[in-house]
């Protein structure tokens, strides 16, 4: 029984946390991640038609975490084809999804925008862009998500800026200036959570939106300070989207139970980026 066990390391747990998030902007992320793992061992010239489809959710019903952080081990198993019964719902979530997160899924095709994108265009097009003269700062913490929406805004007309790590410093200021003036008709800025977190002066926009959860506020509030400081003349609004039912509402949880530790602390108080053991447990609801 023991051997038809995989026993998770915290690495391993950190990609599937990171894998159900993207899925949360848009499941096409999923597969191009598997498409590069693939792509090492098989090489560079592997395409989708000669690579075996993955189901995902058969792999991860064979997983096991482990808890070594406390006295004795503790382990949490999913069932898998080894493992005890499935209840009756259970087993008819389990037939119905047995084919969902394979390659052949229309959901993965990377030109159709996700349920999040499409929201955040929706957005943009009639209640900012439409109506007023406002700009807009819209941030992820991957340049991939941010890529996936510039191309559908920009077959929606809507010119863009980007501002993330792969710009080199020097050039960073050009692109906020250019932001900032008010003849400029670029309006949407896509900005990655980290080059978010530096002093950039982004007072020309007085929209934020804020496209995926952090577990770490701070970095959040950091990106929100970028257009809510001195010589900013307009009511600043910002916008958190987040998947129902999904490891996001965790984040929430999350976000909120390290705001109120710091807040009951010391008002101010750093709050830590690290996660724990208990905190990857809330997340994947244990």
């Amino acid at each position: 029984m023991a051997g038809s066990k995989k026993e998770v390391k915290s690495h391993d747990i950190l990609v599937l946390l990171l894998r159900l998030r993207q899925i949360c902007c848009h499941p096409g992320l999923i597969d191009a991640m598997l498409d590069g793992e693939e792509s090492q061992s098989m090489g560079d010239h592997s395409s989708d038609s000669d690579t075996p489809e993955i189901d995902l959710l058969a792999q991860l019903n064979k997983l096991a975490i482990t808890d070594t952080s406390t006295d004795g081990q503790q382990s949490v198993d999913n069932a898998g084809d080894d493992g005890p019964p499935l209840l009756p719902d259970e087993a008819r979530i389990a037939k119905a999804s047995k084919n969902l997160l394979k390659r052949s899924n229309p959901v993965f095709n990377l030109h159709r925008p996700s349920s999040k994108i499409n929201m955040v265009i929706q957005i943009l097009k009639t209640t900012i862009l439409k109506s007023s003269d406002d700009k807009a700062i819209v941030v992820s913490q991957w340049t991939s998500v941010l890529d996936i929406l510039r191309d559908h805004l920009s077959k929606d007309g809507v010119a863009t800026l980007s501002l993330n790590g792969t710009i080199p410093v020097k050039n960073r200021q050009d692109i906020v200036n250019e932001f900032n003036d008010r003849n400029n008709q670029k309006r949407v800025l896509l900005l990655s959570l980290t080059a978010g977190g530096v002093g950039l002066n982004l007072i020309g926009a007085n929209h934020l939106l804020l496209l995926d959860l952090h577990w770490n506020p701070q970095l959040e509030a950091q990106a929100q300070d970028r257009i809510y400081r001195v010589g900013q003349k307009k009511n600043v609004i910002i916008y958190k989207f987040m998947c129902v039912d999904t490891v996001e509402q965790r984040i929430k949880a999350l976000q909120d139970k390290k705001l109120d530790l710091a807040d009951g602390v010391l008002t101010g108080a750093k709050v830590s980026s690290k996660l724990t053991i208990d905190d990857l447990k809330g997340l994947f609801g244990m």
